[in-house]
């Protein structure tokens, strides 16, 4: 995890943002609107004034070039994002005790609005700004800290029943505007009532801080509710923790979070930070094999059954032996169009003469080569990387760049796993032989502390 970034002006913090056009839209607590581009590393005062607002909002989307606002007694603005000037007042919730969230889809504005007793659902036309309600406190108890997004035209609400160490969610059918009466994913041992909330690529991520006062995010699988991991970002306890996070989102493998501190004396959920982190993977599909040394003979294992402290072939350094090993569900979203990193990739005989059995990898694992095909291909390399990277005198080279190694179409959720070897140095790694292909191993720095995985 990165360090925190403050790109306000001092003084200043967050409350709530939105991603639009590679731009966070935040709304501060100095009651004005910023925005800061994704496109480079988030930089402390970079943020770009867009607006002054005049009132204090709590929520905020943008739908057809417009910013949609919600202050925090449930009034609804709206101001041209390529015009932008004092937000115009749209409708009026009239019970509407503070709900942040706001989401849209197909000319239709949804946001939760309570009296203190019963929580509803409000769906705004916003051609005609008519109201529609749904209740949805008979679908489990009162809620507190409630968040909504919408996915394929399903609305998604995350709720925090109170007094409870547990977050439920409820989805939607925006079709004909009805909740499912079971609850879709309950999200055990939660203690904060703000809870971050994003969809990305199909998969659902949660962020919460347990009852142990440990922060993390889960990631789902999200039509299936398969939990793919329950720590998708390593150790983002160590950078927030005893915190909240209350708004997140995930693009392009990063994660931008809004959290606050949960044990000020006056809990404001609004005050605090804007974090930027990324996590690659880089890790072999389940029964790939790497070649070990067992009982005096070199013997290709499959991986999931090394065990710390066997012998693994290394390029240039003989026998070394296995420091950590780890695993982690994957979903593959094969995406044929696009060579993404978040994807595996398939070696074959066809393409590697020396692989005597495909080798399932993810994007970001890298082939050791002793030259790139051509500039093309090392300017991709140093795109990916930012620099180019040297295991045992090979370039690294990252299969979804290595046009070889073809995309692994079987969609679903799978296990993945690497290893790491001895080393003094935590940040090296070796040259290694899985299924006849050389390719690189792990460092230990990775495998415990960036890549989410269950050690074994």
């Amino acid at each position: 995890m990165s360090a925190t970034v403050s790109p306000l002006p001092s003084g200043v913090y967050p409350i709530n943002m939105v991603l639009y056009n590679d731009y966070l839209y935040i709304i501060a607590t100095d009651m004005n609107l910023y925005k800061v581009s994704t496109l480079n590393s988030i930089q402390n005062y970079s943020a770009e004034l867009v607006v002054s607002l005049g009132y204090m909002m709590v929520g905020l989307t943008i739908y057809n070039n417009n910013i949609y606002f919600k202050d925090i007694t449930g009034n609804i603005y709206i101001i041209d994002i390529s015009n932008p000037s004092t937000p115009t007042l749209l409708v009026l919730i009239s019970t509407s005790i503070e709900r942040r969230q706001l989401a849209i889809s197909n000319n239709f504005l949804y946001t939760i609005s309570t009296d203190g007793i019963t929580e509803n659902l409000i769906r705004i036309d916003l051609t005609t700004n008519e109201q529609t309600t749904l209740p949805i406190s008979i679908f489990g108890p009162i809620s507190i800290g409630t968040n909504i997004l919408i996915n394929n035209n399903v609305l998604y609400i995350l709720n925090k029943p109170i007094t409870s160490t547990y977050c439920q969610l409820i989805n939607v059918d925006l079709n004909n505007f009805t909740a499912d009466t079971n609850t879709w994913i309950n999200l055990t041992n939660a203690s904060t009532m703000d809870n971050g909330f994003a969809i990305n690529n199909n998969n659902l991520y949660i962020s919460y801080v347990s009852t142990d006062t440990t922060c993390k995010v889960v990631e789902y699988e999200l039509h299936r509710a398969i939990i793919i991991t329950t720590d998708y970002v390593p150790n983002i306890s160590s950078g927030i923790n005893g915190q909240t996070i209350n708004s997140l989102i995930i693009t392009n493998n990063n994660i931008y979070a809004i959290y606050s501190i949960t044990d000020s004396p006056y809990f404001q959920p609004e005050i605090y930070g804007l974090t930027l982190l990324s996590t690659p993977v880089a890790c072999f599909k389940e029964h790939s094999k790497i070649l070990c040394f067992i009982e005096d003979k070199e013997i290709y294992l499959p991986i999931q059954d090394i065990k710390k402290g066997y012998l693994v072939k290394t390029l240039k350094n003989g026998y070394i032996p296995v420091n950590m090993l780890g695993y982690r569900s994957f979903f593959n979203k094969s995406e044929l169009e696009n060579r993404t990193k978040n994807q595996l990739y398939l070696c074959s005989s066809d393409n590697y003469p020396e692989v005597f059995e495909d080798l399932v990898m993810t994007g970001c694992h890298s082939i050791l080569v002793d030259s790139f095909n051509d500039d093309v291909q090392k300017k991709q390399v140093m795109g990916f990387f930012g620099r180019i990277h040297v295991t045992d005198d090979k370039y690294r080279l990252p299969s979804c760049i290595d046009e070889r190694a073809k995309i692994y179409e079987p969609e679903g959720v799978c296990l993945i796993y690497h290893l790491a070897l001895n080393n003094v140095n935590e940040l090296n790694n070796y040259g290694i032989y899985a299924n006849g292909l050389l390719v690189e191993s792990c460092s230990k720095y990775y495998l415990e502390k960036r890549s989410g995985m269950t050690l074994i």
